[in-house]
C-alpha cells in the first residue's frame, strides 16, 4: 500500500471534532425555569420563543427600579409626586411601609457568575444587607430579592431555587462563610418574607442539585413537568400538557 502523503498524516492527527451540543449559557431564572418545567425553560431559554408582556411584568419591572433607586438612598425628589398607577402606588407604599426602608444595603443589583457543568449561570442579586445586630454573625450578609407578585404555587419545583442560587453565589463567587449567609424572598404586597439561615451542608445541597440540573439540560431532557402554575406559564397556549393541567 503506498505510503499517505505528509499531508494527510498530519490530517489523522487531528483530534476529532465535538458532536455533543454545547450547553446554552444560563440565567438564574432560566435554571429556576427548569426546576419549575423542563420544557418552558427550553421555549424560554434555547428556542427563545416570544413571550407575551403581561401589565404584571411591566409594573413589577418599574417597581423593581424604584426600589434599586429607594433601598440605595437615590430616590429623586421628583417622585414624591402622585403616582397615577394605583398597583404601583400599592407597592411603593408597601415598601415604604416595609422594614427595608430603614436599612441601606451593601450593594445593590450585585452581578455574578458561577461556573459549573461546564457551562456559566448568572445571575444578579437585588440588594444585599448586613445582617443586623443579634441576628447573625458579625460581618454576615442578607441576600434579598423583592418579590412584587404572588407567592409560587406548592407544587413549584423552582420555588425557593433562586435565593438558594444566590447563596451558593455568595460562597463560590464571593468567598462567604455559608454559616454567615441569609437570604430573604420579600413580597412587597404582602409585607412579608421568607428567610433561611445557611450552612456548609445546605449550600453543598444547592451545588449538588446544580449541578444534577445541569447534567440533565445537557442530556438534552426537556420534557413537560406539568402542575397548577401551568395556567401562568405564557406558552400554555402551545403545550397540550400544561393545557390539560390548567383545566
Amino acid at each position: 500500500m503506498p505510503e499517505q502523503p505528509a499531508q494527510l498524516r498530519l490530517l489523522d492527527d487531528l483530534p476529532e471534532l465535538a458532536t455533543e451540543r454545547p450547553l446554552p449559557r444560563l440565567a438564574v431564572t432560566g435554571l429556576v425555569g427548569y426546576a419549575r418545567c423542563p420544557r418552558q425553560c427550553y421555549w424560554d431559554v434555547v428556542e427563545r420563543r416570544p413571550r407575551p408582556l403581561r401589565p404584571s411584568a411591566r409594573i413589577g419591572s418599574l417597581v423593581h427600579g424604584w426600589i434599586e433607586r429607594e433601598a440605595a438612598g437615590q430616590g429623586s425628589l421628583l417622585e414624591e409626586s402622585v403616582e397615577p398607577d394605583p398597583w404601583v402606588a400599592e407597592l411603593k407604599a408597601a415598601f415604604l411601609a416595609s422594614p427595608w426602608v430603614r436599612r441601606r444595603p451593601r450593594a445593590v443589583e450585585r452581578p455574578f457568575v458561577l461556573w459549573a457543568g461546564g457551562t456559566t449561570v448568572r445571575g444578579r442579586v437585588d440588594a444585599v444587607y448586613d445582617l443586623e445586630e443579634g441576628c447573625g454573625p458579625a460581618g454576615g450578609l442578607e441576600i434579598v430579592d423583592f418579590k412584587t407578585g404572588r407567592r409560587p404555587a406548592a407544587d413549584d419545583g423552582g420555588a425557593g431555587f433562586q435565593l438558594d442560587l444566590y447563596a451558593l453565589a455568595a460562597v463560590d463567587c464571593w468567598g462567604r462563610e455559608p454559616g454567615a449567609l441569609r437570604t430573604t424572598e420579600w413580597y412587597v404586597r404582602e409585607g412579608a418574607g421568607l428567610s433561611r439561615d445557611w450552612d456548609g451542608a445546605a449550600v453543598d445541597a444547592v451545588r449538588e442539585r446544580l449541578a444534577g440540573l445541569l447534567d440533565a439540560v445537557a442530556a438534552g431532557r426537556f420534557g413537560p413537568v406539568p402542575g397548577s402554575y401551568c395556567a401562568r406559564c405564557a406558552h400554555v397556549s402551545a403545550c397540550p400538557e400544561g393545557q390539560a393541567s390548567a383545566g
